[in-house]
């Protein structure tokens, strides 16, 4: 079976996967995240349905997105909203996440209108921990980093 072409969220210099990275959060520290879209084309191109409300006619040539921290107590301009997106004609997007609830685990993916299914079946998603005093991360029943999200490593590129 060839190799299938999938999309993905990369963190600095790593290595480009199915799936983003694990990112891990500390309750009450914020940072924020750099988006920037390097989007070719669509690897479900011909899976795009033309009917679905938000869909625009470049989404196989040029897709949207927004990244939507799922479960995430976030402020609504920085909540990855359907309509908010942006392509890789556009500047980088930053997202602040205040990282003020509990901790928990969330998962981040991607949010476009219309495309949101294909994108994060094409690899736009990851795990994302937020870990407190109650919960630092190590000991029994800790929330950690791997396996968060199981993603196959074979044939995908």
């Amino acid at each position: 079976m060839p190799p299938t072409p999938t999309l993905a969220y990369r963190g600095g210099p790593a290595l480009q996967t199915y799936l983003g990275p694990t990112i891990v959060a500390r309750q009450g520290v914020p940072f924020d995240v750099t988006m920037i879209s390097k989007l070719g084309e669509h690897p479900l191109a011909e899976a795009i349905d033309h009917e679905i409300d938000g869909v625009t006619s470049t989404d196989a040539t040029n897709p949207r997105v927004s990244t939507h921290l799922h479960g995430g107590n976030t402020s609504p301009d920085n909540d990855g909203d359907p309509v908010d997106t942006f392509t890789r004609s556009d500047g980088p997007r930053v997202y602040h996440y205040g990282n003020t609830q509990e901790a928990a685990g969330l998962w981040y993916h991607d949010h476009a209108l219309g495309i949101t299914r294909l994108n994060v079946l094409a690899g736009l998603a990851g795990g994302y921990l937020i870990s407190n005093d109650d919960d630092p991360g190590t000991g029994p029943g800790a929330l950690t980093a791997a396996p968060f999200l199981r993603r196959p490593t074979s044939r995908c590129r």
